[in-house]
């Protein structure tokens, strides 16, 4: 079982990373919106961490 991480290389047309980025800008702002909503600590917390992810996911694909 690997623990490290490994890169993965995607190929995407213009129109495609536009799609990819819309995507996940909606699906960040929906996941804050629930970040926000929830009084659940354990759930908040895992909220927040997938926000984060979501985020640099967004980043990396604009830097595209």
């Amino acid at each position: 079982m690997s623990t490290g991480h490994s890169d993965v290389n995607l190929l995407l047309t213009a129109q495609e990373r536009t799609a990819l980025l819309s995507l996940l800008e909606n699906t960040v702002k929906d996941a804050r919106v629930e970040e926000r909503r929830t009084e659940a600590p354990d759930y908040h917390d895992m909220m927040k961490q997938r926000v984060a992810l979501l985020q640099g996911l967004v980043d990396k694909v604009r830097r595209l």
